[in-house]
């Protein structure tokens, strides 16, 4: 009985599996967009509050940002506040812009053409959290340029 068996199902017809395009293709979305849209907001949300509390401080001649800093951070060498100050004002937005690039980038691979494709999602959120983040970015980095150039 065993040998008839076994012998049946040798001889049995196996059915072949057509590719389907998405073995043909990989495509791969690195994060959610709504994920990190709310991470890109609370990332870029310190560096934000900085920058409008400076610009009330100079508008309004108040001293609150620097006495608060260093209230916090008074037991720190001098070094390791700057390290921490850069970290938040442009380490912070850079973060949110490399977050929610990677969130509305799809790369699509190809295996029989051999092809990479990047698409970009339109997501307005993410689109305005990218850009706010790097011009604070780019503007606390200036800053510090300027800082370091005029001898401050």
């Amino acid at each position: 009985m065993n040998s008839e068996m076994e012998e049946f199902m040798e001889n049995l017809h196996k059915p072949q599996m057509e590719e389907t395009p998405y073995e043909k293709a990989f495509k791969l979305a690195l994060l959610n967009s709504r994920k990190s849209s709310v991470i890109g907001i609370l990332l870029i949300g310190f560096p934000a509050i900085v920058l409008f509390v400076a610009i009330g401080q100079a508008i309004f001649n108040f001293n609150i940002l620097d006495k608060a800093f260093n209230n916090i951070t008074s037991h720190l060498s001098l070094t390791l506040r700057a390290i921490i100050f850069f970290i938040l004002t442009v380490g912070f937005p850079i973060i949110a812009v490399a977050l929610n690039m990677l969130s509305i980038t799809f790369f699509n691979y190809n295996r029989q053409q051999k092809e990479f494709n990047l698409t970009f999602k339109i997501r307005w959120w993410n689109i305005l959290i990218t850009l706010a983040g790097g011009i604070l970015a780019a503007f606390f980095l200036l800053h510090l340029i300027a800082d370091s150039l005029a001898g401050k």
